[in-house]
């Protein structure tokens, strides 16, 4: 009887043990308790490589689909370049190229970090969608692109309620852009942006 009570004692340590390994092996594969992501990789706006640009929109209110106004200032280190665009798929209206420098690029980044251009804000639910979020004021949109793809992406509107994604006040750094273009107002004609 003592022997039996050994084996089953064996038994019992040796199912456990097993399902324990099973248990570790299935939390592993399935990422643990919260499923974990990588945190992405942070992106910022000082990176001045070749291939980096950065871009803001402005998006007037919402109108008719004849009277949206909207317009978009790229700038890289060897170009800057404006846009004025109408209606809701952005046909460009007006535009006008500029050449640029390192060392102006090099600046302008280095401003925009100063002034918060990286500092971002947790959105969730209504307040994550971009879409009407502003619906009588402007909405601002930030990127910055690699090899003319989106790496990065915030926005805010002049609407209090909806504040978007970029935790910085947006007139300073709207100034910023706005100051590399220096006709701007001439390009962007009679719109009241």
């Amino acid at each position: 009887m003592r022997g039996e009570g050994i084996a089953n004692r064996g038994l019992i340590i040796a199912s456990v043990v097993f399902i324990l390994i099973v248990g570790a092996i299935f939390f592993a594969i399935s990422g643990g308790i919260f499923n974990a992501q990588p945190l992405p990789e942070q992106i910022s706006v000082t990176d001045t490589g070749n291939g980096r640009s950065i871009r803001m929109t402005v998006e007037g209110p919402i109108v008719a689909n004849e009277d949206r106004e909207s317009y978009r200032i790229e700038i890289s280190n060897s170009n800057r370049s404006i846009s004025a665009l109408g209606g809701y798929d952005g046909q460009v209206k007006n535009s006008k190229e500029y050449t640029n420098s390192v060392r102006a690029f090099s600046e302008l980044v280095f401003a925009l970090e100063k002034a918060g251009f990286d500092e971002r804000r947790q959105v969730t639910g209504s307040q994550a969608e971009e879409r009407g979020s502003c619906a009588t004021g402007r909405q601002y949109i930030f990127e910055i692109l690699q090899d003319g793809r989106q790496v990065s992406r915030a926005w805010t509107t002049s609407c209090g309620s909806a504040s978007g994604t970029l935790a910085t006040e947006v007139g300073t750094v709207k100034s910023l852009f706005d100051k590399q273009i220096p006709d701007r107002r001439e390009v962007l004609g009679s719109f009241n942006l």
